[in-house]
């Protein structure tokens, strides 16, 4: 079904290209499962692009250079995916922000959005300054290991009663 599979890094985020001559819907999936029993969980792969052919320089190797960028998303986003308090607003604005999209959904990994660990220190120095301001130290780790918005709205909500660590 493959006859090759490439992954590079661009622009901090990792592609893999696949050659296939086939069209089959289900093989993004399949790419993304195999990647994430081999990467650490830190890592994700950001997007599959479907080639029936790479393109290669004279010398008959691939060029990379040619290779294309991956097709944005068009994503409609039932309504429970919308920020339901002003927090997961004000989140979402942020990690737009961080990642140079429109749109963030609440409820959606923010890993496989493209989000690494750079975002993730980002984010917990923004919510450090704007919202906790009275913790003594705050591990990033924590807000990395909950890869939502909503996991992170409910983080900030809850840290007047109990220390993030």
């Amino acid at each position: 079904q493959l006859n090759a599979c490439l992954v590079v890094a661009k622009n901090d985020q990792l592609i893999a290209y696949v050659q296939t001559r086939e069209s089959d819907l289900t093989i993004e999936q399949q790419i993304k499962e195999i990647c994430s029993q081999y990467l650490p969980s830190s890592i994700s792969l950001f997007a599959v692009v479907v080639l029936e052919r790479f393109p290669l320089n004279a010398n008959g190797k691939i060029d990379r250079a040619r290779l294309p960028s991956p097709e944005p998303h068009t994503v409609i986003l039932p309504v429970n995916h919308k920020p339901q308090t002003e927090l997961e607003f004000e989140l979402q604005t942020l990690w737009c922000r961080l990642l140079k999209v429109d749109n963030v959904p609440s409820d959606i990994n923010l890993l496989t959005l493209g989000a690494n660990s750079l975002h993730f220190m980002l984010a917990t120095n923004h919510y450090c300054r704007q919202w906790l301001s009275n913790q003594p130290q705050v591990d990033f780790s924590i807000f990395f290991r909950q890869m939502t918005i909503s996991q992170h709205a409910q983080l900030l909500a809850a840290h007047a009663q109990t220390t993030l660590t």
